[in-house]
């Protein structure tokens, strides 16, 4: 996928579709974003700045970029501006609902052979499939925060998604400079949320069952799995660390006792959904924060890049995974 010759549409300004317009403009193609008219852009045009000045200065990119960037970036609030993009990302609020809406409107005025990505951490693509008149055209693309500066992005094929939009969007992802994870199955929570959730679910039920508080779970996790997860992931780790039969072992021992409420909340989170902790910019989470709390989101940024300086040296884009063993 040339740069020079296509226009993506990001649908939603918000804190991950305005970096996600960053990443498209710093890789130099055209963006059309879209916000509803009551969301002025000024927001998004300052973010977008600022990342671009970031990838300048972390991550080597052009100077010149700072310059022209804006020349490539045409906000609308309308819809129908859509119909010259070649691509379109959809990264509306996390609402089945919101999301259909939008479709509804970006198909009256793209072509039938347009891909469209919905970013979506944990909705279903084949769902949100239904009722479409070119199902097969839409994928899965779940971002991370920072967008413009990780290398994580999965592509979910949904039940209907054909190989020519899967392809099409995995190609796009590398352009981007992202390291793409291909999920060949539309479950719920796709692999990062769906791994994740259920660390998140068996912290909290730690946390009812007195076994350690909020902070110092948080100081085991960050000491044990910060140190070592963006490098190896799960599988390399166990393989470097003991090996599949002494983990087989371990993990028969200790998964009888694991949480397994499939339907219910622990305790825990229960109460704080009920209280609506939003957390730091609500002052209130599993934490108490105040104004002269730390800024944990700038902190998180910063470390995001240091992060990824360290894993762009021992794990780089265009290293090639050894053979790993088939599950049949």
């Amino acid at each position: 996928m040339n740069s020079t010759d296509t226009t993506i549409g990001v649908a939603g300004l918000g804190l991950l579709g305005r970096g996600i317009a960053a990443c498209c403009l710093a890789h130099g193609f055209r963006v059309v974003g879209y916000t509803q008219p009551d969301q002025p852009h000024e927001k998004a045009i300052t973010y977008i700045d600022h990342a671009i000045s970031d990838l300048i200065e972390r991550a080597g990119f052009d100077p010149g970029l700072s310059q022209t960037w804006q020349s490539k970036f045409e906000p609308v609030e309308s819809l129908d501006s859509f119909a010259p993009c070649n691509f379109v990302i959809e990264s509306v609020i996390e609402d089945p609902t919101s999301k259909q809406e939008v479709f509804d409107q970006i198909e009256e005025f793209i072509g039938p052979e347009v891909p469209v990505g919905s970013n979506t951490s944990a909705i279903p693509i084949t769902q949100l499939q239904q009722n479409r008149k070119n199902p097969d055209r839409f994928v899965g693309m779940h971002w991370a925060e920072p967008a413009h500066a990780t290398r994580f992005l999965e592509l979910i094929r949904g039940e209907h998604t054909s190989e020519q939009t899967f392809e099409k969007a995995a190609a796009l992802a590398k352009r981007l400079g992202k390291e793409p994870s291909l999920v060949q199955k539309d479950v719920p929570g796709f692999i990062v949320n769906r791994i994740g959730y259920a660390m998140y679910r068996e912290a909290a039920h730690m946390v009812d069952q007195g076994v350690a508080d909020v902070e110092t779970i948080d100081r085991s996790c960050r000491n044990a799995f910060g140190l070592w997860a963006a490098m190896c992931g799960p599988f390399r780790w166990m393989d470097i660390t003991g090996g599949p039969e002494l983990y087989a072992k371990s993990i028969e021992r200790v998964l009888p006792t694991l949480c397994s409420e499939n339907e219910q909340l622990p305790e825990l989170l229960e109460r704080l959904k009920q209280e609506g902790a939003g957390g730091q910019p609500t002052g209130s989470g599993f934490y108490e924060y105040s104004p002269d709390s730390p800024d944990w989101q700038k902190r998180y940024h910063e470390f995001a890049w240091r992060a990824k300086a360290l894993l762009d040296e021992f794990y780089p884009l265009d290293d090639r995974e050894e053979t790993h063993r088939s599950s049949d």
